[in-house]
């Protein structure tokens, strides 16, 4: 869609290293995905033979985003919600190159306010009158401001036109069913069909495991963050070669463990994040199994 076709071009996308075609790349996917989520709502309401509504549309999909959000910003820790107040900011015009603080737009949205009063001290009815009528007045001037072919800079603000870039996104994914049904649990693939960690599907459930986990140990005083908090999937290559490694220490006398570790010396050390995350996995059954076997043969000799 933005001509990245070679190896050296899509590496130097994926590094981000021209900020602004990532901003880009980023609008595309972001655009492109929203616009066929309420495709698919659209599709499912005909189904069911609904109206499509946005309060609907909040209900089947972006309903719990926001909940999330909402209790992420309540219980994050003191110093980020710090960072967030300090530095998050609000756009006026819905440009994403145009935030200001909150007391900015506020002094803004007076000032603008101001003009359309006469010099001098306003009275209290002025002040009404101007306030409940501003967004039409400010409507009115745009109109005839565009009528008279006469431009209005407060909005200009060079912006490059991803229309048909976003378009073919869409189709791509359409064509694929990308988001078809997105509420159902089922396999997670890229846009390529190779099927991705089969585990990916319960992200939501283990990001609700963590935050419970946090909320816990924050409440006792504890430090959050430990790596066996997190799955697998979310960690680097060298963090996993690490926890395997732990791993088969634990059962290197054993025969399993010499196999185990001939698979990680000649094929797996070389592998991809997927197979790396894969014999972790049968590492961790393996360890669990001998663990088993051992307490078993415990029992028996008591």
């Amino acid at each position: 869609m933005l001509g990245f076709r070679t190896i050296r071009a899509q590496t130097c996308c994926q590094m981000a290293t021209d900020h602004h075609k990532a901003m880009q790349m980023l609008e595309i996917t972001l655009f492109g995905f929203a616009d066929e989520l309420v495709h698919e709502y659209c599709v499912y309401s005909k189904q069911i033979k609904n109206v499509p509504s946005v309060e609907g549309y909040f209900s089947w999909f972006d309903e719990e985003l926001h909940c999330r959000d909402i209790i992420m910003h309540m219980t994050m820790p003191d110093d980020v919600k710090t960072l967030i107040n300090q530095n998050q900011s609000f756009s006026c015009f819905g440009h994403p190159s145009k935030g200001e603080g909150g007391n900015f737009i506020l002094e803004a949205k007076n000032r603008r306010t101001k003009m359309w009063m006469p010099p001098g001290i306003p009275s209290e009815d002025r002040w009404y009158r101007v306030c409940r009528n501003q967004d039409r007045l400010e409507k009115m001037k745009d109109d005839i401001t565009k009528m008279l072919g006469m431009s209005d800079f407060k909005n200009k603000i060079y912006h490059y036109d991803l229309t048909e870039e976003i378009f073919q996104w869409r189709c791509r994914i359409r064509s694929l069913e990308f988001l078809r049904n997105p509420q159902d649990e089922k396999a997670i693939t890229n846009t390529n069909g190779e099927q991705m960690d089969y585990d990916l599907v319960n992200f939501s459930f283990h990001a609700k495991e963590n935050m419970n986990s946090y909320n816990s140990d924050y409440k006792n005083g504890h430090e959050f963050g430990k790596e066996e908090n997190c799955n697998p999937s979310f960690k680097t290559n060298a963090t996993i070669e690490k926890e395997i490694l732990t791993a088969l220490e634990e059962i290197d006398m054993t025969l399993e463990g010499e196999i185990l570790m001939e698979q990680w010396q000649k094929k797996v050390k070389k592998g991809t994040k997927v197979e790396y995350v894969t014999f972790y996995r049968e590492v961790l059954q393996a360890v669990d199994e001998a663990t088993s076997n051992e307490d078993h043969d415990l029992d028996e000799d008591s």
